[in-house]
């Protein structure tokens, strides 16, 4: 089911209508239940298509309750590694590209997201921190939630359960309907609109590079390279914010409170700090899950007080590149994987010797209004640079490796440093001058509604004739 399509919005609002009309009983063991099948039917052409599915989730049941009985290391591993193993087989990771997959069309959506639920369930009651045994429909309700199905935000077990209990009893204010409407229509705004716009430069600039010629200057290439990934990367934010929005909305009117995934990433002072700005609950599985036991497991091999920074500089190398190459099932994604881990190592090993020789000056350098200019540049085009692996196969990318270089790529990454830092400028500028007046309507009531009135006429107006052509959700194939 298209996110954009109008049976995606009669599904959510019937759903509502259904929820809150059912007697409370059953709202949790037969409703939300059937509301999550009939989503996740619309995605297939005939039942045979959920199989691997069905496999994959009870394999992932079988495995916590196999935990939950013997409570034992052995127990867990293997638990672990069944639903690894399907799920890398389900997915086609070129690494394992021998095998012999389902020639077969199977649904493939969710997965990702199904794996971060059962594998957290799985680790959280290994380690005793979910104490209630895991009943069958708590576990259905949990990992194919239709709010959360197709691509998070991602929520712990324990946070679920919470809000489970009280689902559909407390009443909503009528203010918190508005506005969970109007979040709604501003990630409609974001993604029919802004995210389209991005696209369809970002496809222009794109087509550019292909056209060039063999005796093009590097500078055009390399600002034809750097526009296209910039536009990219608005895209997938505009895109996936978008989308968080609506869901989140849709959320908070069943009752559900669902974290948040985005909190101004292209703010970020660094590639540390956008990282847990961006995609932030994907963010903070793997630093729960990952990262922290890794370090943990370092420490615990070489006890060195000294050390222990040095260690979260590896232990970022290696959970960022785990992430990079989750993001996709080609060779492309592992270079991906290597970019964002090395970003932040880098960052993280700068960060490190910084405060242990210049601590002073560093702590004055950070606070300094410039620099922050300088680093929030520098991490939106170095970031803009890893999501060409989104855009390009590997047969392109190793061609424009082959074309730019190194000294080309250098080339770009400090062209993107220039634009955006110019960009921003102009942004700080524009709100230093407007910001008051802007703050003034935005609290406004007429103001305000009149803007969101305007938002829905120009979605709709886009929606309907398809201006552009609207780009699915992206990160549904993840």
């Amino acid at each position: 089911m298209d996110f954009l399509s109008i049976k995606f919005f009669i599904f959510f609002f019937s759903a509502i209508c259904i929820f809150y009309l059912s007697p409370l009983r059953y709202r949790i063991s037969v409703v939300f239940p059937l509301l999550n099948l009939f989503f996740i039917l619309t995605y297939v052409n005939n039942l045979s298509q959920l199989l691997p599915l069905v496999v994959f989730l009870g394999a992932g049941f079988i495995g916590i309750r196999l935990v939950e009985t013997f409570a034992n290391r052995v127990a867990f591993i293997t638990s672990l590694s069944v639903i690894l193993v399907i799920f890398v087989y389900l997915k086609k990771y070129a690494f394992v590209s021998f095998l012999p997959f389902i020639s077969r069309s199977y649904l493939s959506v969710g997965l990702s997201y199904i794996l971060f639920r059962m594998v957290q369930m799985l680790i959280d009651v290994y380690q005793k921190s979910i104490q209630e045994r895991v009943s069958l429909v708590s576990f259905s309700n949990f990992c194919c939630n239709f709010l959360t199905f197709v691509s998070g935000p991602i929520q712990r077990y324990q946070d679920y359960k919470l809000q489970e209990s009280s689902l559909g009893q407390k009443a909503l204010t009528e203010r918190e309907v508005f506005d969970s409407f109007s979040r709604m229509i501003h990630g409609l705004f974001k993604v029919v609109i802004l995210s389209t716009l991005c696209m369809g430069y970002y496809k222009w600039f794109f087509s550019f590079m292909q056209d060039s010629t063999v005796n093009e200057s590097s500078l055009v290439l390399c600002r034809k390279f750097i526009l296209a990934s910039f536009f990219c990367s608005l895209y997938l934010y505009f895109n996936f914010s978008g989308y968080m929005d609506i869901v989140i909305s849709f959320g908070k009117i069943l009752g559900f409170e669902l974290p948040e995934n985005f909190n101004r990433p292209f703010e970020s002072r660094s590639f540390l700090e956008f990282w847990s700005r961006w995609h932030i609950t994907l963010s903070e599985w793997f630093k729960f899950y990952l990262f922290n036991p890794f370090v943990l497991f370092l420490t615990d091999k070489w006890p060195n007080r000294k050390a222990v920074p040095y260690y979260g500089v590896l232990a970022y190398f290696f959970v960022f590149f785990i992430m990079g190459a989750w993001h996709g099932s080609s060779w492309v994604f592992l270079i991906y994987g290597l970019f964002l881990g090395a970003g932040m190592s880098i960052n993280k090993l700068f960060d490190v010797l910084m405060r242990k020789y210049y601590s002073v000056q560093y702590k004055k350098i950070i606070e300094h209004g410039l620099s922050g200019l300088l680093g929030t540049a520098l991490t939106f085009s170095y970031w803009s640079m890893g999501t060409s692996c989104c855009w390009l196969d590997l047969k392109d990318l190793v061609k424009l490796m082959i074309k730019f270089k190194i000294q080309g790529f250098l080339m770009s990454f400090l062209l993107g440093i220039f634009l955006w830092a110019g960009a921003l400028w102009l942004v700080r500028g524009f709100k230093y001058i407007f910001g008051r007046g802007i703050t003034s309507l935005n609290g406004n009531f007429y103001f305000s509604r009149t803007w969101l009135s305007f938002e829905l006429f120009i979605v709709i107006g886009f929606w309907f004739y398809g201006f552009g052509g609207i780009p699915d959700f992206v990160y549904k194939a993840f």
